[in-house]
């Protein structure tokens, strides 16, 4: 008896389960989240019940119902906590709901579970463009770009963007930006031009610091670590307090095998990056952290 109970409750769960995702494919979602919920009630497996949170989040967030979609993805992670694709939709929705750098750890989170899809790490360069922190955007567009070559009219979009900042305001800032983005593009004569700009029109020891960075990052790119730990020893000079430079320092002397100097200046970038308290600060202190535990130092700044 309590076999066959068992049967007819599996067979209600997946008649409502498939009813929803019916309702959904038509475009009724008020229908889809019913037949969704009444699936939830008819299912007491967490792994299936993890599926089912992320089908209901899914049209809740369709709906535009962010916080309620937020909510049952968490449960659904609760019940399944590899489920990468519900770890990058929870980072869309807090992308919505303007908890940007919860966002980026949900994505990041995704990414390492092995999602391999290329919506991943575009999710996660957008958020870092939003956090102005183009140093870590660059890169997850190029992953993108890997997965899926339709990807790469980002690239030409945010060059294009910058392009247009530069004609409201030419700043040395977005000058170095377009200067990264157009290396990262393979247009190497018409970056080292806005590099060059980027210097000659940068006030102040942060602008300058900043520039030397990205020239630091474009030496990076082109693998060759001496010429950017050079850059990076510059900026600091200039501003002591440059986060980015000791970042880059890190990776160039983790690149060159140099253990001790990139686990001192990854600490060192931790400190800092508290100090400093700006925004995508946390996200600094928790990717040294991870460079870190790769290079066996697990010392955390508190």
């Amino acid at each position: 008896m309590a076999q066959s109970m068992g049967a007819y409750g599996q067979q209600a769960w997946k008649h409502c389960y498939e009813a929803g995702n019916s309702f959904l494919q038509q475009g009724n979602l008020r229908n889809a989240a019913r037949a969704f919920t009444d699936a939830l009630e008819a299912c007491h497996e967490a792994h299936v019940r993890a599926n089912i949170f992320y089908a209901r989040a899914f049209v809740y967030w369709t709906a535009g119902q962010n916080e309620t979609a937020l909510a049952d993805l968490t449960k659904a992670i609760a019940h399944r906590d590899d489920f990468a694709d519900a770890f990058n939709l929870r980072g869309v929705c807090n992308v919505r709901l303007k908890n940007v750098e919860l966002a980026i750890t949900d994505f990041t989170r995704a990414i390492e579970l092995g999602m391999d899809d290329a919506s991943a790490f575009l999710n996660r360069a957008k958020t870092f463009l939003e956090l102005d922190l183009l140093e870590f955007a660059l890169p997850d567009l190029l992953d993108a770009v890997e997965r899926d070559p339709e990807m790469s009219t980002q690239l030409q979009k945010l060059v294009k963007d910058l392009t247009q900042e530069l004609q409201v305001r030419g700043s040395s800032k977005i000058y170095a930006n377009r200067a990264l983005a157009l290396h990262y593009s393979g247009c190497v004569e018409p970056a080292m031009k806005d590099l060059s700009m980027a210097l000659s029109i940068a006030q102040g020891p942060q602008e300058t610091a900043m520039v030397l960075s990205r020239s630091a990052q474009m030496r990076i790119y082109d693998n060759d670590f001496l010429g950017a730990i050079t850059e990076c020893s510059r900026a600091v000079q200039v501003d002591p307090d440059c986060t980015l430079a000791f970042y880059l320092a890190g990776l160039c002397y983790s690149g060159l095998g140099h253990v001790e100097e990139s686990r001192t200046t990854f600490i060192h970038c931790q400190v800092v990056a508290k100090q400093q308290g700006f925004a995508g600060s946390e996200y600094y202190r928790s990717i040294c952290q991870a460079e870190l535990g790769a290079l066996g130092a697990v010392e955390a700044v508190a």
